[in-house]
């Protein structure tokens, strides 16, 4: 899933996830992010190897094996996907609880989740790695379960990737938390850097305009040409046309800032129009 054309990686946010989610029983597994199946360019989210023959009771983890099972992540029910399996292969789907079906009829356990249809209570980690939480209640919940795990590599990573994949809905909790100014510290880093550039650019322009506009000034109240005083600051005669007006209209008023404004105002109204 990408958000607003940027690019998620969700793979590890998955993968500590899913660690988050099996809790105590992680200790007893092996995690294997982007395992490569062959020398080509094969791979799966994450292998998982219980070498110590663990039974494990998590509800993800509970499918009945011998050597190898497989588990199918989606964010929506393959529903032709399943048809094709049943039609083809004569493999049927049940659901053993939400979010969690069990495909039988082939020689290897496979089970699908779902993660939106998971249980919040029984697999809540897994349910928030989607990319349309609701701002409100929904996020600022995540949030607050987050804080309590902060100081968590696995629980940093997954909390990263979620509020980049729901960046609108975080902005529009209003004032950002400590918590998410914290996830997000080099990009705040970053623009506030920018903006710094930004207004000091932007300073440094205002004051080259507003020496110009003196200068114009001083060509015009010695009653200059707009020529003569375009050759004499080897400025556009266009740019010198548009002062004279605005100090013809403002003849009392010879403020330099004032003058700028002005300037500055009319150029962005011909622009949109």
């Amino acid at each position: 899933m990408n958000t607003e054309g940027e690019k998620i990686q969700w793979h590890p946010a998955f993968d500590a996830a899913l660690q988050i989610e099996l809790g105590e029983e992680a200790k007893y597994l092996t995690f294997e992010p982007e395992h490569l199946l062959s020398k080509k360019p094969m791979q799966i989210d994450v292998l998982v190897k219980n070498e110590k023959k663990v039974k494990i009771r998590k509800n993800i983890g509970r499918i009945p094996a011998e050597e190898l099972t497989i588990t199918f992540v989606c964010y929506h029910y393959p529903r032709q996907m399943l048809r094709n399996l049943q039609n083809e292969r004569n493999i049927n789907v049940k659901n053993i609880e939400n979010g969690i079906y069990y495909l039988y009829g082939d020689a290897i356990p496979i089970q699908l989740i779902i993660v939106p249809e998971l249980s919040i209570e029984n697999n809540y980690w897994l349910n928030k790695l989607r990319n349309n939480l609701k701002s409100g209640g929904e996020i600022k919940l995540f949030m607050e379960q987050y804080e309590k795990n902060r100081d968590s590599k696995l629980f940093q990573a997954l909390a990263d990737t979620v509020m980049r994949a729901n960046w609108k809905e975080v902005e529009e909790e209003g004032n950002m938390s400590d918590v998410i100014k914290e996830i997000f510290a080099d990009q705040f880093h970053k623009c506030e850097a920018e903006a710094r550039a930004q207004g000091e650019a932007e300073g440094r322009a205002e004051g080259a305009a507003s020496k110009m506009i003196e200068q114009i000034m001083k060509k015009y109240k010695k009653g200059c040409s707009v020529a003569e005083t375009a050759d004499m600051l080897e400025e556009n005669p266009s740019v010198i046309e548009q002062i004279y007006d605005i100090l013809r209209q403002n003849a009392s008023d010879y403020d330099v800032q004032k003058i700028y404004q002005l300037f500055l105002k009319k150029n962005t109204q011909d622009s949109l129009t």
